[in-house]
């Protein structure tokens, strides 16, 4: 039998859940809670060795900060600092290792501010090196670095605009692109291809897979195709969240609040190929996770206070339902697989 992976669960509640998980059997234990003292997680993100874990801590009504803990194996997460962002809403964060250092990346939803922490080599976050306003009514959501450079995507929901920034030593961003197409509505999260020539995004209102390549000597973007995550003959309202690849970068996943479920596309080379929907047992996926191993997705329903467990089959990359649910006190927001 292989080790228990331990998969973290985030909720907007000042706390969060550990949990060990089998891969194999697909059971969970020793579902616990672990205090947040700074704020209600949003998202989690992991230092590029994978020894620190860093929270977006959300708040509506004020001032968010972001937090950072020491993970020892075996032990739960230990808080070590936290800085306020002075932005309402970190929505997203992660992290980027350029120059031979790692940088927090934040994105303010509420109003539009873009943040970068530097870090310590004991993980902790240091001063604040750069805040900005994206631009006037900007909801900034997410933000990822293009793996193997120094440049920076981030996305505004409310503009329908993605934009590079260079990341300098000195943790500040310059922009060198913008992004802006009619046809796209509400850019939101992202995720990139194995060799990180491609970037998937998401968007939040028109429910879409925009699919870009990226030109990584400077940074910029050319839109190549774009896809319905929803059935056509479907009239309801739905919000598409997450978006995530599949490890070995042949499967990309889309989730939906609303028709509720998750989209699956198949990439083989150029082609991009919209394969099903899933929707057994999902109630407003905001977030989901896929296991380091491609062997399962764990999908969670916010609006149900749960999160439904599915075997991925190899064959075709279609997540299968397992009959099993874990029950959480407070919906899952978002989550992260601790390396074994």
């Amino acid at each position: 039998m292989g080790r228990k992976l331990t998969i973290l669960i985030g909720t907007f509640a000042y706390s969060f859940f550990s949990m060990a998980f089998d891969p194999e059997t697909l059971e969970e234990e020793n579902l616990h809670s672990i205090h947040n003292p700074s704020g209600k997680n949003a998202f989690f993100a992991l230092s590029s060795d994978a020894k620190y874990l860093y929270s977006a801590n959300e708040y509506q009504n004020g001032a968010g900060s972001v937090a950072a803990f020491s993970l020892n194996d075996g032990e739960d997460p230990r808080f070590l600092n936290a800085i306020e962002t002075g932005t309402q809403g970190p929505a997203h964060i992660s992290i980027a290792k350029c120059h031979g250092h790692d940088y927090l990346l934040g994105s303010g939803y509420f109003d539009g501010d873009i943040v970068v922490f530097p870090l310590s080599d004991d993980g902790r976050l240091q001063p604040m090196s750069e805040k900005f306003c994206l631009t006037k009514g900007a909801h900034a959501h997410g933000i990822r670095p293009i793996p193997g450079t120094n440049f920076v995507l981030a996305t505004d929901t409310q503009n329908g605009l993605v934009y590079t920034y260079e990341l300098t030593p000195w943790g500040k961003l310059i922009e060198r692109y913008c992004f802006s197409s009619p046809s796209i509505a509400a850019p939101r999260h992202m995720t990139f291809s194995k060799d990180g020539t491609r970037v998937f995004v998401v968007t939040e209102r028109t429910s879409t897979l925009e699919v870009f390549d990226i030109n990584r000597e400077d940074g910029s973007l050319v839109h190549t195709n774009s896809f319905s995550n929803l059935p056509d003959d479907f009239r309801e309202e739905s919000s598409s969240a997450a978006i995530h690849i599949s490890p070995d970068g042949q499967y990309v996943y889309c989730s939906n609040r609303g028709h509720d479920s998750l989209t699956v596309y198949h990439i083989e080379k150029e082609k991009i190929t919209k394969i099903g929907y899933v929707n057994d047992h999902i109630k407003w996926p905001r977030e989901f996770l896929i296991d380091p191993e491609g062997r399962f997705i764990l999908v969670g329903n916010q609006l149900e206070e749960s999160v439904s467990v599915f075997r991925l089959d190899p064959a075709n990359g279609i997540p299968e339902y397992t009959g099993k649910k874990i029950d959480l006190p407070e919906g899952p927001a978002c989550f992260i697989c601790l390396p074994s």
